[in-house]
């Protein structure tokens, strides 16, 4: 009995952290929605006066996009706000409902770790060649890399924590 008090215990500790470090990346991605629509904002007002051009604003929209997405995954899973299909799963039976829900995290962190490794090899491969973009601004490649990087291994370990809520035997969706 001590030992399932001590994996509740690291159970939900793991998962506290697992909530702030998945929270922290989507609060900056919220943050970043509000820069590309302050840029494109600005972008318009200029080039309605006919004044300039913010000619870095597609690149860094593009990227910012990119960051958006990955650091916002782990907390859109934990929430239980993803795409589903489950105008599908509805017509099954409760017990295979239920079965899938049970391997749906494995088998993203299959899937996570599977897509991982070769998006690492490009981060490295670019911060080891000192990458950088074709453009004006010139932005190491690397920069937008780790966010892709960093995003998957919070999805990752957002999966991991389902995983353990599921053998523990809850579910906090």
């Amino acid at each position: 009995m001590k030992l399932r008090k001590w994996l509740n215990l690291i159970g939900d500790a793991f998962d506290k952290v697992i909530s702030i470090v998945a929270d922290s990346g989507f609060y900056f991605a919220s943050a970043l929605v509000l820069v590309i629509t302050l840029m494109v904002f600005v972008e318009a007002i200029l080039r309605y006066g006919r004044l300039t051009k913010i000619t870095f604003a597609g690149e860094l929209s593009g990227y910012m996009v990119a960051t958006i997405l990955f650091l916002s995954l782990a907390t859109v899973l934990r929430r239980g706000r993803h795409l589903r299909v489950t105008f599908l799963v509805a017509y099954l039976p409760p017990k295979i409902q239920n079965t899938l829900a049970q391997i749906q995290p494995i088998l993203l962190m299959f899937w996570l770790t599977i897509i991982f490794l070769p998006v690492w090899e490009l981060f490295e491969l670019s911060w080891k060649i000192d990458a950088i973009s074709l453009t004006q601004l010139r932005t190491p490649q690397w920069i937008p890399q780790i966010m892709v990087v960093i995003g998957i291994i919070m999805f990752w370990l957002q999966a991991f924590a389902q995983v353990i809520q599921n053998i523990r035997g809850g579910s906090k969706q």
